[in-house]
């Protein structure tokens, strides 16, 4: 829809535009499902070597709910800790669950999330924390999980122009 308004002159390089950034895009969903597969793995592995009940099950539930940015992983939380509850009301069980999620929380958290992201959207990880640490300042939980794909889209966006500016002259 967008592209019916840019003018034919510059019709090529707003459709190169909108791929690259469509190509962004997905690459950051991408580098998220890499995230969450790799963080069920490892709480299924943690949660299995720890002898807690049903760590294949919910290893997978903690993975899945890691697509969601930040809302997902304290979802993981409260399942985890209702299904140990509800199933054996054991203690042990419910501290042992509570700090393999911990110690895979922190190993996302600055390990895992930002090299996989910072690897699919081809941004340094250093970048990629802090971009996401001025989104959550600026606009909070929202702002986290968009500072991502918006700054992919920005770099993009004046790589493509500054390239046309370069190789087409004058606009």
């Amino acid at each position: 829809m967008l592209i019916a308004y840019v003018p034919n002159k510059y019709f090529e390089t707003f459709l190169v535009l909108f791929h690259k950034i469509d190509q962004q895009i997905s690459n950051y969903i991408r580098g998220q499902l890499i995230d969450s597969f790799i963080i069920g793995l490892l709480a299924i592995i943690g949660l299995y070597l720890s002898g807690v009940k049903y760590s294949f099950f919910m290893g997978a539930v903690l993975g899945i709910v890691n697509i969601i940015p930040f809302i997902g992983p304290l979802t993981g939380l409260v399942f985890g800790i209702l299904l140990i509850l509800i199933d054996t009301g054991s203690t042990v069980h419910l501290i042992k669950f509570i700090g393999v999620y911990f110690c895979i929380r922190m190993l996302d958290d600055i390990i895992v999330s930002p090299l996989a992201l910072s690897r699919s959207v081809h941004v340094h990880t250093l970048m990629v924390i802090i971009v996401i640490m001025l989104g959550g300042f600026l606009n909070g939980i929202l702002g986290m999980l968009l500072a991502v794909p918006l700054y992919c889209s920005i770099k993009v966006t004046f790589q493509t122009l500054y390239k046309g500016l370069i190789e087409y002259g004058n606009w």
